[in-house]
């Protein structure tokens, strides 16, 4: 990337920050925040190949939760995680006064500016549908986490409830996928949300935050080895959950941590990270 490497801040706490994050970005740039994130979200929709699925432009049908004469879902099984090509199926339990009025289900995943259509049978003597479906080859999707949301789809068009379904999608081969280094890439997605919510990133947009996060990552993959990732890895689990203000407090604090001491151990374990020197 070109112009400056890295934003210097005059805050000791939130250098520490960036320093933790492993952000190397240039200090300007469009104004084109979450665009890689409705990049993804899109490439994700068009990869998720239902049966009977049709990707539609625009936004999903809206929610109308708690009204009983709209199918509700009462229960989702859905997969955690995916690999590419990978074929799955969801099991969705309703809550409908009329099964006969279900007609099949809605997929949107969060920020995508499309939706899917899915056209499936209703068992009205289980109230469940089962959606069957694959995810397409796209390796830009590889180790990235989505938020995405199911509902029943009514004769009118009517959605009721929207369930959330949580989804990592792996590489090409998930067996692959289960090696040292995958299993200790960063959560580049929660990493920058993280950051665009507390107003961390200065000019930096979340492109640049996602793109500079995956090359880090990588970077420390090949220089420094997995040790490295997991250590850097173990010190945002500990730190995120506390919150910005709660973050900053703990890594700007004198007084010994458990944060602070994975900060410790992250450096010890990056020597030749080039965001470390």
């Amino acid at each position: 990337m070109s112009g400056n490497r890295l934003c210097i801040l005059t805050s000791s706490a939130a250098a520490l920050l960036l320093v933790a994050l492993g952000f190397l970005a240039a200090c300007g740039g469009e104004d084109d925040v979450g665009k890689v994130s409705k990049e993804l979200s899109n490439r994700l929709t068009e990869a998720l190949a239902f049966d009977g699925g049709e990707v539609k432009d625009g936004e999903a049908p809206p929610e109308n939760s708690g009204d009983s004469s709209i199918p509700q879902i009462a229960e989702l099984d859905a997969p955690a995680s995916l690999s590419i090509g990978e074929s799955f199926k969801l099991t969705i339990t309703g809550q409908v006064e009329d099964p006969e009025t279900v007609v099949g289900a809605v997929v949107a995943v969060e920020l995508a500016d499309k939706y899917i259509e899915i056209e499936s049978a209703y068992d009205v003597e289980t109230n469940v549908m089962e959606l069957n479906g694959s995810i397409d080859s796209d390796e830009e999707l590889k180790g990235y986490d989505f938020n995405i949301y199911v509902g029943l789809l009514d004769r009118q068009g009517r959605v009721g409830n929207y369930y959330l379904w949580e989804l990592n999608v792996h590489g090409s081969d998930s067996a692959e996928y289960v090696t040292e280094d995958d299993n200790s890439r960063l959560k580049c997605q929660e990493i920058c949300e993280f950051n665009d919510a507390c107003e961390l990133m200065g000019t930096m947009t979340i492109d640049d935050c996602l793109q500079s996060c995956e090359e880090n990552t990588d970077q420390a993959l090949s220089q420094d080895g997995p040790e490295c990732v997991n250590a850097i890895s173990a010190l945002l689990d500990c730190a995120i959950p506390l919150g910005c203000d709660g973050y900053l407090s703990v890594m700007s604090s004198d007084d010994p941590s458990n944060c602070r001491d994975q900060s410790v151990s992250q450096q010890e374990n990056c020597p030749t990270y080039e965001f470390m020197q």
